[in-house]
């Protein structure tokens, strides 16, 4: 058959070929969606910024720091340099990037936050569902949580959409529960933001092969352990509307094309405005551009670096 068409083209019935035609062209545009999301993110390594292990309490966390030495690309273990043993600031900085994200092979957000002198903690799928494992029994046992972030002396967090309903269901963002007010010092970064599961659009009323779509086929293994088996009650907490304007703060970095239904993002500025009080100044709202933020990258960098800045 494809003889036929190379060499006989020009007698061809193409009206009647047309599904053909359509369904090659779709497999063309599937194929070249894969490879980009395949290839867009390699793994990276610079001179300044070293890999390693962040150890606590015997859990070692994959971690990223600066360097200046000259043989700088091998791992290590930062609990045992003496220019970390003795640091006492609040630079460290906790990622827990997209689900679809490598950690391992240098992820670059982690290694351009890093860039600015801050130490980064980046936490992968295992060690969130670790944190949380109590949320799927109901129970809500966060001092775990609290005690890492107290003690990591982490001066901000940095979520994207499928750790930012766990983490605060974990830390009680959600249920009116008293805050711990020793974490009042540390700023959020919440991209993306998804409140709950029933607020995310079905799967099949997505594009397939998009952002959306990828993110959220990987997100369903997810959701059973912790989205569908809990039920949220947003009412305000009483210690977010006590702290101040130097301490707490919460940013929202929301793309323009969201995976929220209308009810989910009626949902959202609900949750803004009325449990967390955020001001429109700690939105950012991409007008143009896609879920993963397709060649906005720098933009969102820019305003991760703003909120880093002032803690420092």
């Amino acid at each position: 058959m494809l003889m036929t068409i190379l060499f006989n083209w020009t007698q061809i019935d193409w009206i009647k070929w047309m599904p053909v035609e359509i369904a090659v062209l779709l497999l063309l545009i599937i194929l070249i969606r894969l490879i980009r999301r395949l290839t867009r993110w390699g793994s990276i390594k610079i001179s300044h910024v070293r890999e390693g292990v962040w150890d606590y309490r015997g859990t070692k966390y994959h971690s990223y720091h600066t360097s200046y030495k000259s043989n700088s690309l091998e791992i290590v273990d930062i609990q045992n340099e003496k220019t970390h043993k003795n640091n006492n600031n609040n630079n460290r900085i906790l990622l827990i990037p997209p689900l679809l994200d490598n950690i391992i092979k240098g992820n670059h957000l982690a290694t351009a936050i890093t860039m600015m002198g801050q130490d980064v903690v980046v936490l992968n799928y295992n060690n969130v569902q670790d944190f949380c494992k109590d949320l799927t029994t109901g129970e809500n046992n966060n001092i775990n949580f609290e005690n890492f972030l107290l003690e990591g002396r982490f001066s901000t967090v940095i979520l994207f959409d499928w750790s930012i309903f766990p983490i605060f269901k974990l830390l009680g963002f959600y249920d009116n529960q008293p805050l711990n007010k020793d974490l009042s010092n540390i700023s959020w970064v919440l991209i993306r933001p998804t409140l709950k599961w029933s607020d995310i659009r079905s799967i099949w009323k997505t594009i397939p092969f998009t952002g959306i779509w990828f993110s959220k086929l990987r997100f369903l293994k997810f959701q059973d352990n912790f989205y569908k088996q809990q039920s949220l009650v947003f009412k305000k907490s009483a210690s977010i509307s006590d702290v101040g304007d130097n301490q707490r703060k919460i940013i929202f970095i929301q793309p323009s094309r969201s995976w929220l239904s209308k009810d989910g993002e009626k949902n959202l500025v609900n949750y803004q405005k009325n449990c967390l009080e955020v001001s429109e100044s700690d939105i950012f709202q991409f007008s143009q551009g896609s879920w993963t933020f397709f060649r906005n990258e720098t933009i969102v960098l820019g305003i991760i670096i703003q909120i880093i800045l002032k803690k420092t």
